[in-house]
């Protein structure tokens, strides 16, 4: 297998991002959607959000799960598995951002990503204007779960 190259991974992202468009002003309930030939069964409050195309060509879909919390890090790292999840990782906070940003509240929300360097830190996403911080792992921000299936 050859491995993509980054425009064959903008092409998939781009084809992604028609399909968010589609799906964005579609309702809420339980549905099967087509993304990437491969068929995903939606819940009720789930939203597909994208692909994540790894340099090796491994890669997930992510899905957004209902509901969210306001929590320090560890607590919503619970919560998210409690429900079947886990928080997003940095790339995954980047697209939200990027194409759901309006069904989120203007506040910070956690990544599952511990920073590297300072011990008690961990990243999170700011809809308030798209940059990604770290801060203290034990400050209450808003948190949402996401599943992952992989492509």
């Amino acid at each position: 297998m050859q491995l993509p190259t980054i425009k064959d991974i903008q092409a998939k992202q781009q084809e992604l991002a028609d399909m968010l468009s589609c799906f964005a002003s579609a309702a809420g309930g339980a549905r099967t959607i087509n993304a990437l030939g491969r068929e995903i069964n939606l819940a009720e409050g789930e939203i597909y959000i994208g692909a994540i195309v790894n340099t090796d060509g491994t890669g997930h879909h992510t899905i957004i799960l209902p509901g969210d919390v306001e929590k320090n890090w560890g607590d919503a790292l619970d919560w998210a598995k409690s429900i079947g999840g886990d928080l997003p990782n940095r790339i995954e906070q980047a697209m939200l951002y990027a194409n759901h940003a309006e069904r989120f509240e203007k506040r910070a929300y956690w990544s599952n990503q511990k920073h590297e360097a300072d011990y008690g830190f961990a990243w999170f996403q700011g809809f308030y204007d798209g940059s990604q911080y770290y801060g203290s792992q034990d400050d209450e921000l808003r948190a949402v779960a996401v599943r992952r299936l992989p492509i």
